[in-house]
């Protein structure tokens, strides 16, 4: 043991650094860590933050109701609706959010019009909630 401090230290400090208290980076983990959850709460407003999506036959059943051409604001009353629990319940307050998320996790299946609507072209969604 003392042969590793001698071969590893200069002047009785060690130059061998612990991976728990630094990154590649030179930054230490609690830093890193920080600036990480800053970056994405910045990115995800969400609270709770959706750990799952719909499954094939509530999908299928929101999916039903869902036409193509109709807004973004139609297309969440309506999953909003059919899905009581698992999405309105936590989301109801945050539907900006919601709409950005869900539209952002469907990338081409909705279509941005006339510099302000966003419309549904395709009603196979990936639905996202919180279980």
């Amino acid at each position: 043991m003392l042969v590793f401090y001698f071969m590893f230290s200069k002047e009785g400090k060690s130059f061998i650094s612990s991976p728990a208290e630094e990154n590649y980076a030179g930054n230490s983990v609690k830093d890193t860590i920080k600036q990480e959850i800053e970056e994405f709460t910045e990115q995800n407003h969400l609270n709770p933050f959706p750990n799952s999506t719909l499954n094939e036959n509530d999908v299928a059943f929101t999916g039903r109701k869902l036409n193509t051409e109709i807004k973004m604001d139609s297309v969440l009353k309506i999953i909003y609706k059919e899905n009581p629990t698992t999405i309105q319940e936590y989301y109801k307050h945050q539907k900006k959010d919601y709409a950005e998320y869900l539209y952002n996790g469907n990338s081409g299946k909705f279509e941005i019009r006339n510099n302000r609507d966003t419309i549904l072209i395709n009603t196979n969604l990936s639905i996202p909630n919180y279980k």
